[in-house]
């Protein structure tokens, strides 16, 4: 799966692209451009003043609790912030659980914005292709970060290998609506899902024993996988999920300066310097 970008936004953001080539040129790596929003792109994006960014708490790839401060950090956070400040607004993060609760927040205008959502997934019926996300409302950006998922498997677990999990008898943890859950959901004969909320959640269920593995990022796993003594990480694998920042659809203005902004995170060396900075391991900017 590759990340995709609308030619409609491309077509839109091309000026605007033109116009800060040499800005481009001038900064320093880790540094993004500034430009200004338009009008319109300014109250589709963060209406009275405000943008609201839901943030997806319960996966670490996107942004965990400071344990000391209890403030929320990460990826997700620091694209956030780099938004509200090109866009002159002030920043409210929106703490959500899981992809169900951030595609919910969109519906009810709870936020403006959600980090990340798959470009290529259909939040209602859970199918991949090509923007996917915009048959079920949603209007994304290209993906702004690829994470390597794999397989912890418990203790005395037949699984050896990324590429041998579909056994009958076995049942795979999963986040419900992550990327693993719409990857394993859609090719399964045999081993079975059991679905929790968010990736911390489907991990209990390893450690209560109702799962024979949890399927999730590479970097979930290794902050993890000494709570289940015995417990082993799969080599390799088995997939890779991509990460966009979506919106609502119908707003062509702010997914056009949306999508300018994210490819300058990328371009400037700006969005590879948060996932260090984070910490993460197997995520890299696709």
């Amino acid at each position: 799966m590759r990340a995709r970008v609308l030619p409609t936004a491309l077509a839109v953001i091309s000026p605007l692209f033109a116009a800060c080539s040499a800005d481009r040129a001038e900064r320093p790596a880790g540094t993004a451009m500034r430009s200004g929003p338009s009008p319109a792109a300014l109250s589709q994006l963060a209406p009275g003043g405000v943008l609201r960014a839901g943030i997806n708490q319960g996966n670490p790839n996107n942004a965990k609790r400071d344990p000391a401060s209890g403030e929320l950090r990460g990826v997700a956070v620091d694209v956030a912030r780099d938004l509200a400040t090109v866009l002159g607004v002030t920043l409210e993060v929106v703490p959500l659980d899981g992809v169900p609760a951030m595609l919910r927040s969109l519906r009810e205008g709870r936020a403006d914005v959600i980090l990340s959502h798959n470009p290529d997934q259909d939040p209602i019926t859970g199918e991949t292709g090509p923007n996917a996300s915009a048959a079920a409302g949603l209007a994304c950006t290209p993906a702004m970060m690829g994470v390597d998922n794999t397989f912890l498997v418990a203790p005395g677990s037949p699984l050896t290998s990324v590429s041998d999990y579909d056994r009958a008898g076995i049942r795979i943890a999963v986040g419900r609506g992550n990327n693993p859950d719409l990857f394993l959901g859609a090719r399964l004969q045999q081993s079975q899902l059991v679905r929790a909320e968010t990736p911390a959640l489907a991990w209990e269920l390893v450690k209560a024993g109702r799962a024979d593995a949890f399927a999730g990022s590479v970097d979930f796993i290794r902050a993890h996988a000494a709570e289940a003594p015995g417990a082993r990480m799969l080599p390799g694998r088995f997939m890779v999920g991509l990460l966009a920042m979506c919106l609502p659809a119908g707003r062509p203005e702010a997914l056009a300066y949306a999508t300018g902004f994210i490819e300058s995170e990328k371009a400037s060396g700006t969005l590879g310097a948060a996932i260090r900075r984070a910490g993460l391991q197997g995520v890299d900017v696709p």
